[in-house]
């Protein structure tokens, strides 16, 4: 199996009979395009129990990349777009995954904040 990104695959045809074919060979390159994966969203505070309400935000290192969240559930890109400060205030998990143009979507970040 090839990683994703750009490699060549290169085939050589040599065959095996007893004909005269010893100069005979064949090559085919076949270059592969997979794409990768957007960057993993960072969210700025760290899981945690916190006696009063939080601002938290969340960035990714991907060049033009959306990102998605979700509070108490798993993120989609159905789920709303990050757009600027979150506050938190009780007991809940927020997770997000980002997506760029031709890329796949991210794995998903996630912390845990009680109150």
């Amino acid at each position: 199996m090839l990683a994703p990104g750009s490699q060549t695959l290169s085939v050589t045809f040599t065959p095996t009979d007893n004909l005269d074919y010893t100069t005979a060979t064949a090559s085919v390159s076949i270059n592969v395009n997979a794409p990768l994966p957007t960057a993993t969203p960072t969210i700025s505070l760290s899981s945690g129990t916190y006696d009063t309400p939080q601002t938290v935000t969340i960035s990714d290192g991907t060049a033009g990349a959306i990102i998605y969240y979700a509070i108490n559930g798993t993120p989609t890109t159905s789920s709303p777009m990050y757009n600027g400060l979150i506050t938190v205030s009780s007991t809940e998990t927020l997770e997000a995954i980002a997506l760029a143009s031709g890329d796949l979507v991210s794995a998903a970040a996630s912390a845990t904040y009680t109150d």
